[in-house]
Formats: C-alpha cells, structure tokens, sequence
C-alpha cells in the first residue's frame, strides 16, 4: 500500500481541468500550480476595483522576523549585473498599456490610497536615512555627466547675465509670443542650450567664454514665464 506523502506527491504532478475565475473558460493545467485563471490577462481584469484580502490588515511581528531571517545573506539574481538593450525593450513591450498590472487604475486624488494622509516625523526620519548619499552625483538616474551644473555656472557668468539682458533690451522687454510688456520675463535659446555646449564639447568654463555660437543673441528671443514653460517641458522631454 502506497503512503499518503506518495499520493500527494502523484496528484502534484496530474494535469486538471480547471474553470478560470474571470472569464469561466475551462483550462487544463497541473495540480501543483494551483491556478486560478486561465491567462495573466483575465488575473489582471480580475483584480480592477477589488480590495486585496491583506489591505490594512498588519502583518503579524513572528512573520516579519522569519521574512526578515529569511533574506539575510541572500542576494539579488540580478545584482551587479544588467539587462541587455533588447531584454530593457522585451520587459517595456510586456508591461505596455493594457499588460501593465496597473493599467485602469486610477491613483490621483482621492484614489490614491495616501490622499489626506500625511507621513509621520518618524517615517520621514526613516526614509531620509534610507536615501541619503543614494541619489548623488553619479548614483542619480538623471545625472547627464554633470552637465547640469556646468550649465548653471555658464548660465551666471558675466557673460550669460549681459546675453540675458541684450536680448530683453533688444525685444523691448516684451514677450514676442503674447506681446506682454514686463513681469517675469525669460530669455529662450531658440537654437537650445545644451544643443550648443555638446555641440562645441564645452566641458568648463574658460571654453564656454570662447564659444561665440552661446554668446549670439540672435540665437535669443523674450518670452514671459507663462509663454516659456511649454517650450522648456518640450526639451525636458525631449531630452529624456
């Protein structure tokens, strides 16, 4: 006579038939993995607007220590190493528009699970110990090779303030797309800024100096802060 651990071993390993939860299709697949759904697809649609089983319930203090014993020493599969362009592309194809598990769902506003709610001191303690010194310099995924700052040192130079004001005097202080005279007033490289620093390989300051392209005011045109903010959300995002 077989043992019970025996059974249980040769039931894992059957194939069943099975009724997806979502859209009541019936699929064929093993004992063992338990499944409740026939595609990832119908899982993701079956999760739109329910209330997960755990939300706000505290997870108890014995389950945090055996999490947290669990993953001492253990390391990532992935640390030190990193995806190919093409596996970068095949995860953005895989998690775009409907296939991203939080597609539908709305998180502004009142949705948004945090709205009305405010950290407390001892959280913000927390979690700037837990980022502090990672977001520096090179560490920061928007550091462009510290062109950032070499551009607001060209942009308080003598010679960017006098660039600034020839063009507003040559404008007559007026914004040239709504004719609004004086106020909060900018100067937009129509030709962009830091289109013309990598362009010329300006890599300090004396360069910058030497550069005649940065210093044309014809490359210049007065726009007010209202008129500006488009344009500059363009090369943000362009510059992406």
């Amino acid at each position: 006579m077989r043992s019970l651990s025996t059974l249980k071993a040769n039931n894992m390993s059957k194939k069943v038939k099975i009724k997806c939860k979502h859209c009541g299709e019936v699929f064929t697949s093993y004992y063992s993995n338990k499944r409740k759904f026939c595609t990832y697809e119908c899982s993701r649609k079956y999760r739109i607007g329910r209330t997960p089983w755990n939300k706000a319930v505290p997870m108890h203090t014995h389950v945090k220590e055996k999490i947290s014993k669990a993953n001492i020493g253990r390391i990532g599969g992935m640390k030190g190493k990193e995806h190919t362009k093409e596996s970068k592309e095949k995860i953005r194809i895989s998690m775009s528009g409907e296939k991203n598990p939080n597609y539908g769902i709305k998180l502004l506003g009142k949705d948004n699970p945090f709205y009305g709610k405010e950290h407390s001191k001892e959280s913000i303690k927390k979690i700037s110990k837990a980022k502090k010194g990672k977001l520096l310099g090179e560490k920061n995924p928007s550091w462009k090779g510290g062109t950032v700052l070499l551009g607001i040192k060209i942009r308080n130079m003598p010679e960017g303030i006098k660039w600034r004001k020839d063009v507003f005097e040559r404008d007559n202080y007026t914004c040239k797309k709504c004719k609004k005279i004086g106020g909060s007033l900018e100067a937009h490289h129509i030709k962009k800024f830091s289109t013309i620093i990598k362009k010329n390989k300006i890599k300090n300051i004396l360069q910058a100096r030497l550069c005649e392209e940065l210093w044309d005011i014809n490359n210049g045109k007065t726009l007010c802060k209202i008129c500006h903010r488009p344009l500059r959300k363009e090369q943000l995002i362009f510059n992406k």
